[in-house]
This record gives C-alpha cells, sequence and structure tokens, in this order.
C-alpha cells in the first residue's frame, strides 16, 4: 500500500484513540486552524514574457491550516513532560499540506520536558527560531503585523530578509525560564531535512545540512524585543552548496505599542545563505555555470517597518520593507527590493476573524544575460497580490 494512502487511515486511528483515551488523561487537547480565502497573483518577470495572473480558492493566507493534538503529565516538583503532534493540510482538497512536503505531522512533531526553574528542553521536528508559526518560531508576532508574511507575496519580514526560515528535522532545543523580561533558546540539529535533504545524509556529519540559533526574547511593558544568531552549515553532498562557506543570519527586531497602536522595526544581516526566501522570490538570485551548474550563494540585508493600528472594531496592519542582496561568488548578480502591504483584519469572536489585503513588490534587478555569460542586463521582476479571507480557530 502506498503511504499517501496509507497516512488518512493512521490519521483517523491516532483520533479514535486520543478520543478514547481523553477522559483519562485531562489535558490532553485537539486544536486546529483553517484558514481559506481568495487570492489574485499577477507576476511579471521582465524577461519578455507576459505577465503571469492567477486567482482561485487558498488555503492557509494568514495561518497554515492544520490540527493537532498536544498534552503533558505533571511529574510532580515543578516538572513535567508533553508533546504535540502538528499536521498541516490543504483546505481546498483535504490533502496533507505541500507545505510540509505532506508529511502525516510536517508542522511539528515533538517531546519535551519541562521544569519551573529550568526551563524546557524539546526534541523532534520543529521551527527555525525566526520562523513564523509553531512553539519555537518566537520571531513571528515580534518582528512585523504580518509575521513572515501571507502567503506568497504579502509582505512580512521574510519577504525581505536573506534567511529561509521554516521548519527543522532532528532538532534538540532549549527554553530558559523568563528572568525581568528576558527569556533565552537555543536550537541544534544534525541534519534539517531527512525527507528532502540529500541522498545519503548522515545526522552530524558534512554530508547532512546542520543548523545552529541562539536568540534572546524582552517582553516589559508597552516594548517586545527580539535577537538571534542563526548558523547553518551546508551539506558537501549536494553539488549547489559543496564549496559554500558556512551562513549566518542575525536578525534584531522590535515593537512598541503607543496609545495609536503598536509600531514594528526590524533588520537582518545575511551572508552565505542558500537560495533567497521562497516562495517570494520572483526572478531566481543565480549564476549558472556554461555546464548548468548553480551558483544560489547570497550575502545582503534587509530591513522592514510596519504598523497595527486600530480602526473601526479591527486592525489596519501597514508593512514596508527592503531588501539589498548579491550572489557572494558574482557579486555583479544582483537584486534591490522594495515592498509594501496595507491590509485589515476584522475579528468576528475570539476564534474566527476576516482578513484582507493588497501588496506589491518589485526588484531592480542584475540578472545574468545568459548561461556562462559574466555579462549582467537590468530587469525589473514584480509582483502584486491581494487576498480575502476567513479564519477560524478550534
Amino acid at each position: 500500500m502506498q503511504l499517501s494512502a496509507f497516512q488518512p487511515k493512521l490519521v483517523a486511528l491516532l483520533i479514535a484513540g486520543l478520543c478514547a483515551t481523553t477522559a483519562g488523561a485531562a489535558e490532553v487537547q485537539i486544536y486546529g486552524i483553517i484558514d481559506e480565502g481568495l487570492s489574485y497573483i499577477r507576476t511579471d518577470a521582465d524577461n519578455g514574457s507576459e505577465a503571469k495572473d492567477t486567482f482561485g480558492l487558498t488555503s492557509g493566507i494568514t495561518k497554515g491550516s492544520r490540527f493537532g493534538f498536544k498534552g503533558a503529565e505533571d511529574l510532580g516538583n515543578g516538572l513535567k513532560v508533553g508533546f504535540i503532534l502538528e499536521n498541516g493540510f490543504e483546505v481546498d482538497s483535504g490533502e496533507f499540506a505541500a507545505a510540509t512536503s505532506t508529511r502525516m505531522f510536517g508542522r511539528e512533531a515533538s517531546l519535551y520536558v519541562e521544569s519551573a526553574d529550568y526551563g524546557q528542553l524539546a526534541f523532534g521536528r520543529l521551527q527555525h527560531i525566526t520562523a513564523g508559526y509553531g512553539t519555537w518560531g518566537v520571531a513571528a508576532g515580534i518582528l512585523n503585523p504580518y509575521a513572515i508574511g501571507w502567503s506568497n507575496h504579502v509582505v512580512g519580514y521574510k519577504n525581505v530578509f536573506g534567511f529561509n526560515s521554516g521548519r527543522l528535522d532532528n532538532v534538540i532545543a532549549y527554553k530558559s525560564p523568563t528572568v525581568s523580561g528576558f527569556t533565552f533558546y537555543a536550537q541544534y540539529s544534525g541534519n534539517t531535512d531527512q525527507y528532502n535533504g540529500p541522498d545519503g545524509a548522515v545526522e552530524n556529519k558534512g554530508s547532512a545540512d546542520r543548523y545552529g540559533s541562539l536568540a534572546l526574547k524582552y517582553a516589559g511593558g508597552a516594548l517586545t524585543a527580539f535577537g538571534s544568531v542563526e548558523w547553518s552549515a551546508w551539506s558537501n553532498a549536494r553539488s549547489e552548496t559543496r564549496d559554500a562557506d558556512d551562513g549566518i543570519a542575525v536578525t534584531l527586531g522590535a515593537n512598541y505599542a503607543f496609545d495609536f497602536g503598536t509600531l514594528y522595526l526590524a533588520g537582518q544581516y545575511f551572508d552565505n545563505q542558500w537560495k533567497l526566501p521562497s516562495p517570494s522570490e520572483i526572478e531566481p538570485l543565480a549564476f549558472k555555470s556554461a555546464s548548468g551548474a548553480s551558483d544560489r550563494m547570497v550575502q545582503g540585508y534587509g530591513l522592514i517597518a510596519g504598523a497595527k493600528i486600530p480602526a473601526a472594531g479591527g486592525d489596519v496592519l501597514l508593512a514596508l520593507g527592503m531588501r539589498d542582496a548579491e550572489l557572494v561568488n558574482h557579486s555583479d548578480v544582483k537584486a534591490f527590493r522594495v515592498s509594501g502591504t496595507v491590509g485589515y483584519k476584522y475579528p468576528l469572536s475570539k476564534r474566527t476573524y476576516l482578513y484582507s489585503a493588497a501588496s506589491y513588490t518589485r526588484d531592480d534587478q542584475e540578472k545574468q544575460k545568459s548561461a556562462g555569460s559574466e555579462t549582467t542586463v537590468n530587469v525589473n521582476p514584480n509582483a502584486m497580490q491581494a487576498v480575502l479571507g476567513l479564519c477560524h480557530t478550534f
């Protein structure tokens, strides 16, 4: 039997089993989010071809649609053990989410031990510290009102930063107790992607992509701030990254709640990152040799400002960002990006909200003229997106 056919049956059995035991384990919860909306996208690669228009229903525009199970057991003396199993799915079709490679629990699969005095130690498939979702995506609500961004091109910090944050396999993560508003975080993964990583990758060896991060969060009064350093050791089993130096990304940001609303400001310096973040890249920043090999190691910086302003019972959301990026080994291949978004969220209840947004992104890009050529041509790829949808939490 194929795995794709077998997975739904496993999920059904797991749900039935958890429901049957919930009465004896009061802390086990079933939860989820369903987000569905209409999306219109127009992209123009400025390469002589006609602009592309797409319109239709899209799942998970503001928050990935999901269901999950979480629970904890009190071991006494301020110690507890818990778990999180979270699945992503497409509301349009009911399929497992493509963004998590159709894994059963691709959004998160973790086991943790937590102490009131010493903090939390977690293991499993978790999120980068700068991801826009999940229990370990600490930066999400701090850096921008759109977090990493909505859908493809509605501007959040991932749209203008250079580190492609997401999820990690094989993670060991630590979160300290909060002291005087400060919380410390650390993560390490010896093989970031068992599912789609290089063939033959061995955990904690040079054949695997490895990752580490340190972060500090502060929350006190009207101010919330965040800073992180993320390190990536690229696989020597993949031709595109075999000769690449280790990657680094330094992220700083904060928001402050004024009487009229909340203002956000964040920035990131990145070096030796493999590919700019997807799916917001319109025209890939790459150098192709005559043999067809592609170099996509990038460096640069990004900045983004935002605001959340209460209005008419909801919130107006604003974001404006820029990014200056170039190839590490071919500095003539580069792109300067400007992106902006205006949107609105209106709560229908504590668990349900309507949302809308419109965005525009434009790159001033020096693109390689042809494979193997050292000559560049100037192009201005751009993208527009408008969304309207509904999100419900259960």
